[in-house]
């Protein structure tokens, strides 16, 4: 069997497997890591791979060469960057708070001393009551966005188990499909090759038993025709016989002895004709039999070829088959690439 060309699948994970050790996916490194290929069919598969990632490659280049450590540190990074940013504005929010309320304490002691200037004091209180109005309003907002954000980090870090949850599942079941397939495409070889050793085994039998058959074949033909010439000169005979007897009959009288012999004579070529006769016919009959085992023998040898075309039919449903499982995975990687970039624009948002 040919090996067949490379793929895109095949074009796509090198491309991959390239851009994680932090390399520009060429023609030539692409080549060089699949071992085959013209330049045509993998520029055509590169450029098809290349539309297709868009922004996500762009992503992907500053990731470490383990994707799932990656995704790890960039939870870490971003459940640091939050507890930091929620511990810097509890702290802020505190001292906002006990400030304002060391300012409410000198406005009620001042209050208690100057009790001339209570209209005075009294607009300064609402003001302060103002700025506290607004700081419990910047502080509920404050807590929305952080209460918001952190929603959003636990959305982020399910989708990241989610997605991890979902790529081993399916790491596990492409590689249990490739042990199958390569199990199954060892046996189905192995098969075709020992029915393939079975039909030309039994081909050549047939051919030996052909060939028997043919000889014996002819050999009958030759027998039949010596027999069919003895029984033409026996007709003879009998006809010389006859015509014999007819004029030994206008005889009688003179040659009564001579006739009782020629009657003996004529008895035993007639038994013996009809012996060659019976003997024809067991030949003819052997005969048909050896033409009805041929017919058998071809019809066996039908349906071992139908045998070997099933078995190619199942060899090319697995890599079909295979092939689906290889197409999830490249989406599953392209799927975890998006959510990585997600991720970043999440903590760069926190961030500003």
């Amino acid at each position: 069997m040919a090996r067949p060309g490379i793929s895109y699948l095949d074009v796509a994970k090198a491309a991959a497997q390239l851009v994680e050790q932090n390399t520009n996916p060429t023609i030539e490194a692409v080549r060089h890591i699949l071992g085959t290929g013209s330049s045509g069919t993998i520029n055509r598969h590169l450029r098809v791979w290349r539309e297709k990632q868009g922004n996500a490659l762009e992503a992907q280049k500053g990731l470490p060469d383990s994707l799932l450590v990656a995704v790890k540190g960039i939870y870490d990074a971003i459940h640091e960057e939050a507890s930091c940013k929620v511990n810097e504005l509890k702290i802020t929010f505190e001292n906002q708070v006990n400030e304002l309320n060391m300012r409410v304490d000198v406005v009620h002691s001042e209050k208690a001393t100057v009790e001339n200037e209570n209209a005075h004091l009294k607009s300064n209180r609402d003001e302060l009551e103002k700025q506290v109005a607004a700081t419990d309003l910047l502080i509920a907002d404050l807590n929305r966005k952080k209460e918001n954000y952190i929603r959003e980090l636990e959305f982020a870090q399910q989708s990241i188990l989610d997605k991890k949850e979902e790529l081993d599942r399916l790491s596990k079941q492409l590689t249990h499909s490739h042990e199958n397939l390569d199990h199954y495409r060892d046996t189905i070889r192995q098969e075709r090759e020992n029915e393939k050793q079975e039909i030309k085994a039994r081909a050549a039998s047939f051919d030996n038993q052909l060939r028997q058959y043919q000889a014996k074949l002819l050999e009958l033909e030759k027998v039949d025709a010596v027999k069919t010439n003895q029984i033409t000169q026996l007709e003879a005979t009998i006809s010389v016989c006859q015509n014999k007897l007819m004029s030994l009959e206008q005889e009688k009288a003179k040659s009564e002895n001579a006739l009782s012999c020629y009657k003996v004579s004529t008895d035993s070529l007639k038994q013996t004709n009809e012996k060659l006769k019976a003997e024809q016919t067991n030949l003819q009959t052997e005969l048909k039999n050896y033409q009805v085992k041929n017919q058998q023998l071809m019809i066996e040898l039908e349906k071992i070829r139908e045998r070997s075309k099933a078995s190619e039919l199942s060899l090319k449903k697995a890599d079909s088959k295979c092939s689906e499982l290889d197409h999830k995975y490249i989406h599953l990687l392209q799927e975890k690439m998006e959510l990585a970039a997600h991720a970043k624009r999440v903590e760069s948002a926190m961030n500003s």
